[in-house]
């Protein structure tokens, strides 16, 4: 314990984990630099660092400023769209359009328009970014049938060779 810390007799009579906790909050308020407790800049509410290891992004505030901040500001879904495509395939929108107008707004394997729709929205759905699962690499946009079945093809050649000679040796 730091014997610049004067701990009031009160606390030292109460339970270990009421000590411990005031101890700790003490040392944050003295030096912030070298604790694990953090206060909030928003509402001065004490609040837990982030590990490094953290996918969320570094915030001065707490847990419960930050999630009244989002619900009463939730992303536009342009905002959304724009976070999705870079995030999955580091793409923006003005990109993903360059890519549909030089494909003249169709699929690049079977050249017909998405008919596929979106049943939460009930508009046709936009053309799916095609890419290598191994290497990342955006090789085209395709519709929603042929994405499905480019997807079973690479996963199982194989069955691909097979299925071919059965519909060939069944064709009537």
């Amino acid at each position: 314990m730091r014997k610049d810390i004067v701990v009031p007799e009160s606390a030292v009579n109460t339970s270990r984990q009421l000590t411990n906790l005031f101890r700790r909050l003490a040392v944050d308020i003295v030096s912030p630099k070298h604790s694990s407790i953090k206060l909030c800049s928003k509402c001065g509410k004490p609040r837990k660092s982030r590990s490094p290891n953290s996918k969320s992004k570094v915030t001065s505030w707490c847990y419960s400023c930050l999630k009244a901040y989002k619900k009463a500001h939730p992303p536009t879904p342009a905002q959304r769209r724009t976070a999705k495509l870079w995030h999955k395939y580091h793409l923006t929108p003005e990109q993903y359009d360059a890519m549909l107008v030089k494909q003249n707004g169709v699929c690049a394997i079977c050249k017909q328009a998405e008919t596929s729709l979106d049943t939460r929205i009930n508009k046709v759905r936009r053309l799916a970014i095609d890419h290598d699962h191994r290497t990342g690499k955006i090789r085209g946009l395709l519709c929603n049938r042929c994405n499905k079945l480019l997807g079973q093809v690479e996963r199982d050649f194989d069955l691909y060779y097979l299925m071919l000679e059965y519909s060939k040796t069944h064709s009537g």
